[in-house]
């Protein structure tokens, strides 16, 4: 994403100096004006610029006939102006080398004639040239060149656009802080310079900056409005903005609305004519595909995109293309493809020295090798990675050379080496202050320190992983607290330092816990260890022996986590709720007496439903779950669970339709129905995005009645369906983030089969799913 975002904004980054008249007013002024001279040259050029952004066959018309012209005339300036405007004509088209041509020549009129207003604009463009190239040194050098210029003789808008360019340029290189500085001083120039057009287009650089450093809601916002602001004055820049918008509605997993914008950015880009424009579309799209479990559809539209680079010469995103193909691969589980197309990859980057993703690609070639023990060969790579890593700035993917040479060291089993190359990963990430990419480090040292029997040491990190993350966690609780309090518009500083402490409170008992999981997992494998070490002297163990253990080691690590993640946040959650009531009854704030009751409700209605499911499930495992079967009217029973969810459909605006033949019964467990009718209409609601729908219908055949579950939801990929009743599968947040187990299914499959039923599902991606539950009928 970062380099179609930089590549958006560099192509409409000229449109900042448009300070002509409204394209009606020029084309009729045009129409009066009968005389063959310059001043119908410049008249030419003037409607071209203005119609770049907007009118592609406008902009051809007036640009050509401006250098016909200009030529009958033997006007030189009207033939360097329109070289410009046919540059970048050519540019938009992805022309690059006749784009190079034109600019070329437009610059060396500027030298020629001295003219140093000329020179710093043809720097400029073949900047923007070769930045779309991805050949960020040399764009930097000309913008560079550029800016020295224009700081003699430019006003500060352009000085601002110099700065901008050199923002993106190095923002692309993975220098963040670089970026952040170059972008704040183009921000300032244009607000001195009263230039507001300027101030937007800034503002999506700096959003571009936001997404890379993991703040996407924030980008978002800025995207968007940008977009309102430029919808009708500038379809380039509106699309620039809009494509922001939907890559950060992608990152923040609400694909939805990410396949809406990419939608409509598609066919403005068709519209505009753009290629790279559409060819960035079609990554966009993979990358949606890929992450609903479409990887064929996802590797296809990388594949349209691939083609689409490779015509028009754009190594970097070929080189993107085929990293993005190399990810599909691994997800295949095919790592000779992976690394075939790693290979191509850098070897596109190799060609744009990008040094950043030259090195990623290195890094990603060496994981390879040392995941197959060809560790000589991964040695060579890791120490090309190092170096460009290095020599780029990017401190992220330094801090990854590191690990991935840690990883190395410990697969070659020189543990000391191992430790000090994650101790420096740990370090770079503190240097970059990336958090997240500490607490990654610390975890990788778990790894290491658990796979050497350095309990005490594995668990040192262990803490160190939760204590960043808890912090993290922290800092995003007073983030949600501030957003509250803004939607409600209180200012009262001392209820919210009361909030903050309770939430505090809260991490802190969460610390606690973790810690005490920690130390209980360490036991287990402690003991775990003995026993295996007493079944190798014994030799008594057998394969079949062996197989039943990890099955059982499987059920048992799939239960700590429901425990740890989810029977957890509920009680910790009602932690000082009582201090809070008191508080606001003291306080007489009867409306947040009413949502903190709303929360508890909900909080106790969601533990309550894991306990049930936790002990069938364990009553099922032992065989000693209650069957009762009696004639059941599945119209009462859906009405009851329909009023048990009401309140979390409500919130996400979904209907809920009984859609049931009245008067008809089934013969089974009423609690067993009511288990599964209750999973399934909770994980429908939890899928299904705000506006949808969920119903519950029936159909009869013969002895059996199928009760069907429906929802207009996210839908289920091929690949997850295979998993989808049994442990082995992760649990996946909601469309609003709700939290789940990945129990219930397995658990609404088994207790069907128990009652002499059957469980069925079909869905789509993107198209709902229909879960069908057959039961006998009652007689």
């Amino acid at each position: 994403m970062r380099f179609s975002i930089l590549y958006l904004l560099l192509l409409t980054g000229s449109g900042v100096f448009a300070q002509t008249p409204k394209l009606d007013s020029l084309v009729g002024i045009l129409a009066i004006h009968a005389t063959m001279d310059t001043e119908r040259v410049l008249l030419h050029l003037d409607i071209a610029e203005v119609a770049k952004d907007n009118e592609p066959e406008l902009h051809a018309l007036h640009a050509r006939a401006a250098a016909e012209l200009s030529s009958d005339l033997n006007y030189p300036d009207g033939i360097h102006l329109a070289n410009e405007s046919l540059g970048f004509l050519a540019l938009n088209a992805a022309e690059f080398d006749r784009a190079e041509e034109l600019f070329t020549l437009a610059l060396d009129y500027g030298r020629t004639s001295g003219n140093l207003h000329f020179v710093y604009r043809g720097l400029d463009h073949l900047g923007v040239l070769h930045a779309q190239r991805s050949e960020n040194r040399k764009a930097t050098e000309l913008f560079e060149e550029a800016l020295a210029i224009k700081k003699k003789v430019a006003g500060r808008a352009e000085i601002a656009a110099s700065c901008n360019y050199l923002g993106l340029v190095s923002l692309s290189g993975g220098k963040q802080e670089l970026a952040d500085s170059l972008l704040k001083a183009s921000r300032d120039e244009y607000q001195k310079a009263n230039d507001p057009a300027g101030v937007d287009l800034v503002d999506i650089s700096l959003a571009n900056l936001m997404i890379d450093r993991g703040d996407a809601e924030a980008a978002a916002a800025t995207y968007q409005q940008a977009a309102e602001k430029m919808r009708a004055s500038n379809k380039a820049n509106y699309l620039l903005a809009l494509s922001g918008y939907a890559y950060s509605m992608h990152t923040l997993g609400k694909l939805a609305e990410a396949t809406e914008a990419y939608g409509e950015v598609s066919l403005l880009a068709t519209e505009l004519k753009r290629p790279l424009r559409i060819a960035n579309v079609k990554m966009s799209f993979g990358g949606l595909y890929q992450m609903s479990g479409q990887n064929d559809q996802s590797k296809l539209n990388h594949e349209q995109a691939l083609a689409i680079y490779r015509d028009v010469g754009l190594w970097g995103g070929v080189g993107e293309a085929y990293a993005r193909l190399s990810n599909l691969a691994v997800a295949a589980g095919d790592g000779a493809e992976a690394l075939r197309l790693d290979l191509l990859a850098l070897e596109a980057f190799e060609k744009v020295d990008d040094l950043a993703k030259t090195s990623e690609r290195n890094s990603s070639i060496a994981y390879y090798y040392i995941e197959t023990g060809e560790l000589e060969k991964a040695r060579s790579h890791l120490a090309i990675a190092s170096r460009l890593a290095v020599e780029s700035g990017n401190l992220s993917t330094v801090a990854m050379c590191h690990l991935n040479s840690s990883l190395f060291h410990a697969r070659a089993g020189r543990i000391d080496s191992a430790r000090l190359e994650g101790d420096l990963a740990i370090s770079v990430f503190e240097e970059a202050d990336d958090q997240d990419g500490v607490a990654f480090g610390h975890y990788h040292l778990y790894d290491v320190e658990k796979e050497a029997g350095n309990f005490a040491a594995a668990l040192e990190h262990f803490e160190k992983d939760r204590q960043i993350m808890d912090a993290m966690n922290s800092e995003n609780a007073r983030e949600l607290i501030a957003r509250e309090r803004a939607r409600q518009n209180v200012a009262d500083a001392e209820e919210a330092q009361i909030i903050a402490e309770e939430q505090a409170a809260l991490l802190s008992e969460r610390n606690r816990l973790y810690l005490f999981l920690a130390l209980a997992l360490l036991g287990l494998m402690a003991v775990g260890s003995w026993f295996f070490f007493q079944l190798r002297r014994s030799k008594r163990q057998i394969e079949a022996q062996n197989l039943q253990l990890q099955q059982l080691n499987a059920t048992k690590d799939k239960f700590f986590g429901i425990i740890a993640h989810d029977i957890r946040s509920p009680i910790v959650a009602l932690n000082g709720v009582g201090e809070q009531m008191s508080y606001y009854l003291e306080k007489g704030k009867t409306d947040k007496l009413e949502r903190l009751a709303d929360r508890v409700d909900g909080t106790a209605k969601r533990l309550s439903g894991l306990l049930d499911n936790l002990l069938n499930w364990a009553l099922l495992q032992q065989g000693v779950i209650p069957y009762h079967p009696k004639a059941i009217n599945i119209t009462d029973t859906g009405n009851e669970i329909f009023e048990m969810f009401r309140s979390n459909a409500e919130v996400k605006n979904i209907s809920l339709r009984l859609e049931v033949e009245e008067g008809l019964k089934v013969h089974a467990d009423e609690a067993a129905l009511q288990t599964i009718l209750r999973n399934l209409v909770s994980n429908a609601i939890k899928f299904t995005p705000e506006g949808g729908s969920v119903s519950i219908g029936t159909e009869s055949q013969g002895d059996k009645v199928f009760i069907t579950v429906n929802d207009t939801g996210t839908g289920i990929s091929a690949e997850k369906m295979k998993q989808l009743f049994t442990l082995e599968k992760t649990s996946e947040p909601g469309t609003a983030g709700e939290k789940g187990t990945g129990l219930g299914l397995t658990l609404v499959k088994e207790l069907a089969e128990l009652n002499k039923g059957s469980l069925a599902v079909s869905s789509e991606p993107l198209r709902g799913s229909e879960f069908r539950v057959g039961l006998p009928l009652a007689a």
